[in-house]
This record gives C-alpha cells, sequence and structure tokens, in this order.
C-alpha cells in the first residue's frame, strides 16, 4: 500500500509523459512502512493510493510550457476519480478489519471498490487518448531538445550529427477500410466491423471452444513493419504474424509468432509463439537470442515487465507497432520496445506467413482493433 500524497500526478499520466518523452518511465513511490516504534497489538490500516512519485528533473526538464500544462489539466481531470477509487479501497480495507465481520457491508464496499476502479480506468482511457495524438509531437521537442543542432562525432556540437524526427506513418498502408471485412476472413459468429473498429466478441451463447482469429487474406507478410491500434475489456487476445493457418485443425485456426496481449496486463508487450515452440518466446522487458539449437539466450533487459506494462490501459486504446527484418523481431507498446528476438532457429523460425487477429478460448469478452496499417521493408 502507498501512503496518499496529493501533490503527485495519477499514475497514468506519468505513463504518458513517460511515453512521450522517448519512452522514460519514472519510478514508482515505494509503499510507506509503518513509523518506528509504531505498536504491532492493534490491526493498522495503510492508506493506498495511486499516487507516484515527483517527476524526475531530468523528464520534467525536456517538458515546454504547454506540454505541461497539458498534463496538469490532464491530472486534475482525474483527481476526483483518483480520490474516489482510492478511498473505497482504504474503505474496504477498513471494513475487512473489523470485528464482528459485516458480511452485508463488506460486499457493498466491495461493490463501490469496482464501480471506483471502473469509472477510474475509463476516465484514463480518455485522457490516454487525447495524449496519443500528440505523442509524436511531444517525443519530436524532447528530441530535439536532446540534440540541439547538428555536430558530428567529434566535432565542436558533438551530439548525434543531424536532426532527430518523429516517427510518422509515412508509406504505411491501411488495409482495414473501417467499414467491411474485405480482405479478412474469419468465423461471422465472433467478428464483425461496428464504428470504425474491427470487432471480435464472445458471449455464453457464442463460445470459443479453440482459439479462433481473423485472417488477412489480401496477402502475407515477410520483412514488414505493421501499426495497429486495441482495446480489451476482459480475456485474452494477440496479433499474429508470419503465421501459418492450420487448416488441418480448423478453417480459422493459426500458428506461429504472436504480440501478445490480455486484459490482466500479464501479456501485453511480450512475444508468443502460438502452437510453436514456445507458448511464451519472450517476456516484456527481455532481449532474447534463440539459437540454431533452439537455446534461449538472455542478451539483456529493457526494462522490467511491470515496467514495460506500465502504460496499458484497460478498457482503454493501446497501441502495437511490430517490426520484423529478417530474423529479428521488434514489439513496441504503446510506444515503448517492450522484446527484441533474435531468432537464429533456422529449421523452424519463420520467414514469412499471415497475419491475423486473435480471440482466445476462455470467459466472454470483447476485443477491437482500429488504425490498422502495414508497411513492406525493402531487403
Amino acid at each position: 500500500m502507498q501512503t496518499a500524497h496529493p501533490s503527485v500526478p495519477d499514475p497514468l499520466l506519468r505513463t504518458f509523459a513517460a511515453a512521450a518523452l522517448a519512452s522514460l518511465l519514472a519510478s514508482t513511490a515505494l509503499a510507506q512502512a509503518p513509523a518506528a516504534g509504531a505498536g504491532r497489538g492493534a490491526a493498522q490500516v495503510w492508506p493506498r493510493t495511486d499516487a507516484m512519485a515527483a517527476l524526475p528533473a531530468a523528464i520534467t526538464g525536456l517538458l515546454t510550457t504547454a506540454q505541461q500544462g497539458a498534463v496538469d489539466t490532464a491530472v486534475q481531470a482525474l483527481a476526483n476519480l483518483s480520490t474516489a477509487a482510492t478511498n473505497a479501497r482504504n474503505a474496504l480495507t477498513s471494513a475487512s478489519l473489523a470485528v464482528p465481520a459485516n458480511a452485508t457491508d463488506l460486499q457493498a464496499k466491495a461493490t463501490a471498490v469496482g464501480a471506483a476502479e471502473q469509472a477510474l480506468a475509463t476516465g484514463r482511457a480518455d485522457q490516454f487518448s487525447k495524449f496519443q495524438s500528440d505523442a509524436g509531437n511531444v517525443k519530436a521537442a524532447a528530441l530535439a531538445r536532446l540534440n540541439p543542432g547538428a555536430g558530428g562525432r567529434g566535432g565542436v556540437g558533438g551530439g548525434l550529427g543531424g536532426t532527430i524526427l518523429a516517427e510518422d506513418d509515412k508509406s504505411f498502408l491501411s488495409i482495414f477500410d473501417g467499414k467491411t471485412l474485405t480482405g479478412w476472413d474469419g468465423d461471422p459468429k465472433f467478428w464483425r466491423v461496428e464504428a470504425g473498429t474491427i470487432v471480435g466478441e464472445s458471449t455464453p451463447e457464442k463460445v470459443v471452444d479453440v482459439n479462433t482469429f481473423l485472417i488477412y487474406r489480401a496477402s502475407n507478410v515477410k520483412d514488414f513493419e505493421i501499426k495497429a491500434e486495441f482495446r480489451l475489456n476482459g480475456g485474452n487476445s494477440g496479433i499474429q504474424y508470419r503465421s501459418k493457418n492450420m487448416t488441418e485443425v480448423g478453417p480459422w485456426v493459426v500458428g506461429g509468432y504472436q504480440a501478445d496481449m490480455d486484459y490482466a496486463n500479464m501479456y501485453p508487450g511480450q512475444m508468443g509463439e502460438e502452437r510453436g515452440r514456445r507458448n511464451i518466446m519472450v517476456r516484456r522487458g527481455e532481449m532474447m537470442r534463440i539459437d540454431d539449437t533452439g537455446t534461449f539466450k538472455l542478451l539483456g533487459t529493457i526494462g522490467t515487465p511491470a515496467q514495460v506494462g506500465d502504460s496499458f490501459v484497460p478498457n482503454g486504446w493501446n497501441s502495437y507497432h511490430l517490426i520484423a527484418k529478417g530474423n529479428i523481431l521488434i514489439h513496441i507498446l504503446n510506444g515503448r520496445v517492450s522484446t527484441v528476438t533474435i531468432d537464429e532457429q533456422d529449421s523452424v523460425r519463420a520467414r514469412e506467413g499471415i497475419l491475423a487477429l486473435q480471440m482466445h478460448t476462455g470467459a466472454p469478452f470483447k476485443v477491437e482493433y482500429r488504425n490498422i496499417r502495414l508497411r513492406t521493408l525493402q531487403n
């Protein structure tokens, strides 16, 4: 649990600033221990809050006045929702320690926590969507301030030798028209188009018995980049690439590389291999080499799984940027590199294959995809 501190920003907005500033992530505030000498006889309730440590100077120094103002405005917009969620959780904690226990009160407070958490998650998603459209500009401004002017190595100016620009969508082509599933093929029981998004949905009456996929039939992919936005209200999904249609199992069953995702935020960003060598190939934060014998060798880390997954928004829009060039595979989640895989197992690695979107088995849920763009990389 963390001690409340009204002067620090909501954690998602910390994520906004971090993702916008070349994926720098600020550390969370550590939970405070009981005061020295505190008695151990009576139960003590330590309030939990979503507050986090103040932005490090190295990050805040990169923000312009306008950018800092936008962050502050969003913090204020979520302040009441964050406070309500904190109060609801603390009330539930207190009720759980009451003697004798009051089951009715506990149930009511648990319901209140769920409602407060849902409202906060929705608010965060709304704020994150506002930031996403401007993230590239913020990142470009930050990089420009990190690398003022052009100066070659060894020159008086130093730096990287040229201007750094924010990533854009130049030469990316949309492979979803926003209205129909033209070019795509999947079980119509689960897949449809609604309000400009591809929707995959299971219900108690429409159960996914085996993982099923919406397959992009217009072309295969080899060396490419793909960008897509996705939103989950539960369950598990993923983007398959360089994969194969396993028709011997079912007409819409796919196996191969996967950019994983799930509502519980255990998997977004990681590398999986559906029906392959390992279900989980590379965990979030890992840079992994798979040698020609199939041995997995950790080259280094990008961050902890929690740090890499910190930007994921349940019930809100998130982004994937996937890059496959030769045997190097890179996953970028919400603007932060999440995994790097070098697959040298030549006998089994995939060089080319299909793109597909996953509907996973399990409890009913809905996944949405939009703004799906593809760029072919030249040799």
